[in-house]
């Protein structure tokens, strides 16, 4: 197993959309990372190093999902219609999830292609309302997602790679949590961390094994705060998250085992942890 250089990958905006990103080590800022999109899941040691991510196109109600070069060079679009969002990398560096509209009609679903956009497939058909975030299990067996069906609030589910067998794991964890999304696989698998509070107001970061079962929150944002968009480190100790909003947001690293926090960056929206080969350039 190759050694790891243990960094952070930071969009300055909303998922999903090819925003600027920075690069963090804990106590600087890569000034160069800032001109690049944000840096996908991708395990260095297998992927490609590629970066994907999602564009709004002005004047069109759509939405297309791009891949880039580290340095943001070499733009290639991986789809040509619809509105395509949300995407991730499997673990792996081979196939790419995203939410799309289209199939027609209301609904989001849960789409795959391979990683150069080939073999696009629809996991997902027909389901009521909206499917986002989907994230494949480090496996490659099942898809972690959110769902909302109608006015009922967004739930943490697990399916099959296929779209079979889903599972709502969330069911509202409180009065003060009934909405649930932003699943995350630990590298192990053997872990989901999430996100769960009241939309647009407050929340906390969660985790709970991959059933559903003993969900346990590991922040402690009180009253009208909120700690969002938990990724895990590559070695499963740790736990990057935003806590706060706006210009005030700022990117933490938690470890569960003893709930210290430590703060490294602020005006910073979404971050993730990447695995790269300590020989490797960022």
């Amino acid at each position: 197993m190759l050694e790891q250089d243990d960094r952070y990958s930071a969009g300055l905006g909303f998922d999903g959309y090819s925003t600027p990103a920075a690069v963090f080590d804990g106590n600087r800022v890569d000034q160069e990372a800032d001109k690049r999109p944000p840096v996908a899941r991708v395990p260095k040691r297998y992927g490609n190093g590629r970066i994907v991510a999602s564009e709004r196109i002005m004047g069109l109600r759509e939405s297309q999902i791009f891949s880039f070069a580290p340095d943001g060079g070499d733009r290639k679009a991986l789809t040509s219609s619809g509105y395509n969002v949300m995407p991730s990398w499997s673990r792996d560096g081979r196939r790419i999830l995203f939410s799309s509209n289209r199939g027609g009609g209301e609904s989001i679903e849960i789409w795959g292609m391979d990683a150069d956009g080939g073999n696009q497939r629809q996991p997902t058909f027909n389901t009521p309302g909206v499917n986002f975030t989907p994230v494949e299990s480090p496996d490659a067996t099942r898809i972690a997602f959110t769902a909302r069906r109608g006015n009922e609030p967004p739930e943490v589910c697990v399916m099959n790679a296929d779209g079979s067998r889903q599972t709502q794991l969330t069911h509202g964890l409180g009065d003060r949590y009934p909405d649930a999304n932003v699943p995350c696989w630990s590298f192990d698998g053997t872990l989901i961390t999430f996100w769960a509070g009241k939309e647009a107001q407050y929340g906390n970061v969660w985790v709970m094994k991959p059933d559903g079962t003993n969900p346990r929150r590991v922040t402690d944002s009180e009253g009208r705060q909120n700690s969002d968009d938990p990724h895990w480190s590559p070695d499963g100790t740790k736990i990057v998250f935003g806590r706060g909003r706006g210009g005030n947001r700022a990117m933490s690293v938690l470890e569960p085992g003893t709930g210290e926090v430590t703060a490294f960056a602020t005006g910073v929206h979404w971050c993730d942890w990447q695995p790269l080969p300590s020989h490797s350039s960022p």
